[in-house]
């Protein structure tokens, strides 16, 4: 079995972080609508969007594996995308996706 590369790793890790952000922030949402002592948190589009730019970047880590340009480009575009478009939280998990496309950048292989 082959090794998988840490711009791989990261990737992985970046896009599911995203994703599971996306999910806490529904979860949480639905937590304070029955409880509004702490205000309630926003949720829609936003959300949702950064949830399919996550699953955007889990498929371009994955195809990363195979055509390594084709990957990195999906990834590093979509990550662009996410950040000036919904600056906030899930700027953490599009932070990770850019290093590792700087990674897979500098890789010899």
């Amino acid at each position: 079995m082959p090794s998988l590369k840490l711009y791989y790793k990261l990737g992985i890790v970046g896009a599911l972080l995203v994703i599971l952000i996306g999910v806490a922030v529904i979860f949480l949402h639905q937590l304070t609508s029955y409880i509004s002592f702490f205000g309630t948190v926003s949720v829609g589009a936003d959300v949702v969007s950064n949830m399919v730019f996550g699953v955007v970047a889990l498929l371009g880590t994955e195809i990363s594996r195979r055509k390594k340009s084709v990957g990195l480009t999906a990834m590093l575009v979509i990550s662009f995308a996410g950040i000036v478009a919904y600056p906030g939280i899930f700027t953490i998990g599009y932070l990770i996706i850019i290093v590792a496309v700087a990674i897979g950048l500098f890789d010899k292989n």
